[in-house]
């Protein structure tokens, strides 16, 4: 059996019995011996069919989706946003993860590099680009209003490169750098 069955199934278990408890107290309370019996029979049937339950995979189960929502580390962040290992020269400085999409917008990544690996990055995809005054922050900035503190692209020099992939209207990358090619602003926008 799947999963996704035992966890239903632990699920239902769990309420039967939390309700043949409560039917069991207010049985006893009320002096009501069909009431006590019947929630007796319940706990009964919470127990026999707990012992039919793949506990180890409900638990399994669970256990992989707290995994998934423990915090990633920079260089995973870093290796899934452009499946390419982190290079030698890579050093990764800021990071702000997306943990529940819809709720959080973006990753965002700042990251100091070597010409040779950026230019592997922006090979992978089919990047469109443009140069900004660090002024010019309304143009090249990400659409995104709730952007890091650290994020402070203007400190690139007088101006930067803007690397932009969209995906479709909800899924982009964008990249900002300066002129030599050595520190990075990255956006990853995915919804």
């Amino acid at each position: 059996m799947g999963h996704g069955f035992m966890v239903l199934m632990t699920a239902l278990v769990l309420l039967l019995f939390c309700i043949a408890v409560f039917f069991l107290i207010k049985g006893i309370r009320k002096n009501n011996i069909r009431m006590v019996i019947i929630a007796i029979t319940g706990i009964l049937l919470s127990f026999f069919l707990v012992s039919r339950i793949d506990l180890k995979n409900a638990g399994d189960f669970f256990t992989k989706e707290l995994q998934r929502l423990q915090p990633r580390s920079p260089e995973e962040i870093y290796t899934v946003i452009f499946k390419l290992p982190v290079d030698s020269c890579v050093k990764v400085i800021n990071t702000v993860d997306q943990v529940i999409p819809k709720i959080d917008c973006c990753v965002w990544l700042e990251f100091n590099t070597c010409p040779h690996e950026l230019r592997k990055i922006i090979n992978k995809l089919p990047y469109q680009g443009k140069i900004y005054a660090a002024t010019d922050s309304l143009n090249y900035n990400p659409l995104s209003t709730a952007r890091p503190a650290w994020w402070a692209p203007a400190k690139l020099g007088d101006s930067l490169y803007k690397m932009n992939y969209k995906q479709n209207s909800l899924t982009e990358i964008t990249l900002l750098f300066n002129k030599d090619s050595t520190h990075v602003f990255c956006c990853d926008r995915a919804e």
